[in-house]
Formats: structure tokens, sequence, C-alpha cells
């Protein structure tokens, strides 16, 4: 091959195979399916769903009270240092020792100097704690005034530890001291060493004002300090039985108006009872008065306290008001359903035309989900396979009586979206009781719900049949 051949040859330029690479085509789509996914997901209204549970509800009422009490306060006749020989809350007895004044103080040293005075038993390290978990329990930023309580509260434990321990080194001391007085109390009551200045209150005094305790104090009498010339030095109240004033909106005055006995639970320690209630109106103003024969020890140092009121409660399946639903249902009357096809269960048997325009009968089974004294209530969705439905306007008829009646009624049934099988089924409930929140059902309902069923919380976000899961 020459040189000039060589030159008038073409040249081709070589074209490189295109190689296909299966992987980055795979991963393409599995990213793509991935993030469509996410993007329906994201625009997507989530469901939440409620297991149902037994339990029991009651309207959420609690008020103010302010306690009536027979209570007078005692005041010291000789100025000087004041000691107490009876627990708080302790009944006394007509002529028992109560307490003693020291004038000079030299008594007071003598009946501290014990080497037990500064020593608390178990069971006032018991009281003291109780005392503060109950704080605790009903503790909130709307009752911070309580704090000042607390501390008159412990206080009290305190001197009463104290007191108690100088009432064994009492013996001790002998011999008469013109500076030093024992006082006897002249009636019987129990003894309370808290004074406020709300004592001679009376239950007609009541009124809106009343109630705003912002300025509210209650004074702590047992003290190691000098006490002068007709100072309180304890209270007696003389009778067990006391009042509870509660202030009212006029909703709660109107359901609890024709009441004389009403459950209700005080809510500083969980105590619940059955009291005597008057309700009554003074000016534009709502108020009822609780009237008890027992536990007034458990308040005695209490002015101001929150009393729940059991106005209406009920036991039950509870449910939230946001899974209830309304579905509408056909109403045929109950003489129209009969047994049929391959099985015992009811159905209606409805008035068809074949091609040939020749009168048939067809069996349809139905469920009931509730009866009433006339009609039965059928899902309007009702099919055979064959695609034979119901709907208005259609004949069912009633083979014993030759007689037949026409779809024409619509009737409205309650219920709730089971998701127990991963999608929505419509379930009737009967309602026993409803607060603001929630509902209390009957239990073992036709088509109804059972403990531990699962249902959608918000059942405006679905509809029936449709797939959850």
């Amino acid at each position: 091959m020459n040189h000039r051949n060589y030159q008038k040859r073409k040249v081709v330029k070589y074209k490189r195979p295109v190689n296909i690479n299966i992987g980055v085509i795979v991963f393409g789509i599995i990213f793509l399916y991935i993030m469509i996914n996410v993007i329906i997901y994201m625009n997507k209204e989530h469901l939440s769903i409620y297991e149902v549970s037994e339990n029991n509800i009651a309207d959420d009422n609690i008020v103010k009270g302010i306690i009536i009490r027979d209570e007078t306060v005692y005041k010291t006749e000789n100025p000087g240092y004041i000691n107490f020989y009876i627990k708080e809350g302790d009944r006394v007895s007509k002529n028992s020792l109560v307490y003693t004044v020291d004038e000079s103080g030299e008594i007071f040293d003598d009946l501290s100097s014990g080497e037990d005075m500064a020593a608390l038993s178990d069971e006032d390290k018991n009281k003291i704690k109780n005392t503060v978990a109950s704080f605790q329990r009903t503790y909130s930023n709307d009752t911070f005034n309580n704090v000042y309580n607390l501390r008159y509260d412990i206080d009290n434990l305190l001197y009463e530890a104290t007191n108690f321990n100088m009432i064994k080194n009492m013996d001790t001391i002998s011999g008469s001291n013109s500076f030093f007085h024992k006082y006897k109390i002249d009636k019987s009551g129990i003894i309370s060493y808290s004074v406020d200045s709300m004592e001679t209150l009376m239950s007609d005094e009541v009124t809106d004002d009343t109630f705003s305790n912002e300025e509210y104090k209650r004074v702590q009498l047992r003290t190691d300090k000098l006490m002068k010339k007709d100072s309180p030095v304890f209270k007696l109240v003389t009778s067990e039985k006391w009042s509870v004033i509660i202030s009212l909106t006029r909703d709660q005055y109107e359901r609890i108006k024709e009441k004389e006995r009403i459950k209700v639970t005080f809510v500083k320690n969980d105590l619940s009872t059955v009291v005597n209630i008057e309700p009554y109106k003074k000016g534009s103003s709502y108020f009822a008065k609780l009237d008890l024969d027992n536990y007034m020890i458990e308040f005695i140092n209490d002015r101001y306290i929150d009393v729940e009121l059991t106005i209406n409660s009920a036991s039950g399946l509870k449910i939230p008001k946001t899974s209830i639903v309304e579905k509408e249902f056909f109403k045929i009357p109950l003489k129209y359903f009969t047994t049929g096809g391959d099985s015992d269960g009811k159905g209606l048997v409805k008035e068809v035309y074949n091609k040939d325009g020749d009168l048939e009968f067809k069996f349809i089974p139905t469920e009931i989900y509730y009866k009433d004294e006339k009609y039965g209530y059928i899902d309007m969705n009702t099919s055979l396979e064959d695609g034979t439905h119901l709907e208005l306007g259609d004949s069912i008829y009633y083979e014993k009586k030759k007689d037949r009646y026409q779809i024409s009624e619509i009737g409205t049934l309650e219920g709730v979206y089971n998701v127990n099988k991963g999608y929505a089924v419509f379930r009737r409930i009967e309602k026993v009781y409803e607060n603001k929140e929630y509902c209390i059902i009957e239990k073992d309902t036709m088509y109804g719900l059972s403990v531990y069923d699962h249902i959608v919380l918000n059942a405006d976000k679905i509809k029936e049949e449709d797939i959850i899961y």
C-alpha cells in the first residue's frame, strides 16, 4: 500500500456502545416510588385511633365554698408565755386544762429544758408528711395563697409535738407561783389554734365579695413569744355540725335547684359524701348551702375549700365525642322481615321485574342495626352479588298477608367507625351520658362496641369502608 492510497481512505469515527446500568434504573424507580409515597403521606389527613374502655364520667363542677361553724375565740386574761396542753383537733371536756400562762418565763424555761424536747415521734413525722402530700395534690398557681396555710399547718404540728413533751415535764414543777396561771375551759368542744377573723360569719351574710380571698389571712396562735393580755390563744368549735356555702353559676343552679341531697367530693383530701343541699338566689347571684354532720375535724382550720359537685354521672363504655358520626338507614316495618335464602338470617323480599317484564321476588339478607316498637333500621347499601339492592321507592312483599310496603322512610342513628379489621365499619351507639369531651354508652348493644375495640378518634376524616392500614 503506497502513501497516496492511504491518504485517500475515509476515516470513520468510532462510536462507543451505550451501556445501560440496570442498578441505577432500579434505584431511580425505588427512589421515585418512595418520594411519591412520602408526598401522599404528607398530604394525607392522619387518623388517630382510640381504644374503648369501661369507665365512668361525671360533670366537672368544682366550686369554691366557705365553711360556717359554731366557733368561739378565747383570749388570755394575763400577759406572758403560753403553754398549751391539748392537741389540735382534740375534743376537750368542760373544766379541762387547756393552757397555762407564765408571766416571768422561768417556768417556761424549766418546762422546755427536757432532753426530749427536740425529738419528733414517728407519728409527728407522718403527720407532717401527710400534710405536705395533701398540699401537693391540690396545689396550682391559682391557689398560691395556700402556701401560707401549709406553713401554718406545719407550725401547728411542730408546736403540738413540743407542747406535748412539755406536758410530761410539767409534773416536775412543784410549788406555787403567783406568776404562773392555769386556765380551764368552761364548756366542751374541739380545739383549734388558728383564727382568721371570720369566726362570727353567718350563712345569710355570705355574698359574692365574701368569696374573694386575696386578702385572707389565717393566724397561727401557738407561739413561744410573749403574749399581751387579751390576745387570742385558741378557738373552740362547739358542734360537729357545720355548713359550706358554695357559689354557683346560673346553669349549675338550674340543674340542682330541685335537689335535696347531692354527692360532693372535697378536693383537699378526696373525701366523698352525700349531703343535704339547699340552693338559693340572692339578688343576681346563685348559692347553695351544704349541711354536714361529719368530717368537721378534717377541715377545722380551713375557711375556703374547693368542692366537686356530682350533678350527673354514669358508667359504661367511654368514648370521645369526636368519634361520633351519624348515618342514615332505611326504616322498614318489622312485620316485613322474614327468613329465607341459605341461612336462618333475617331479610326482606323485594319485588323485581325480569327482562321479560314478569314479576319476581328476591330475598335480600339484611342486618337490623336497631329496632324500635315499629321499625327495623337497615343499611341503605344492602345488596346482593348480582347487583340487586334496596332503594327508596322499592316494594317489599309480605307473603303471609300478601301485603306490600314501599320504602319511603329514612332514620338516622349515631355511631362510630370501628377499625379492628383495618377498615372503617359503622357501629351503633346508645348514649347514656355525655359531657363536653366524652360520652358514656351502653354495653352489649346489637351491632355496638365492646371493651378494647379500636375506633377512629377524628371521625370527620374518614368514610365508611375506608382502609386505614
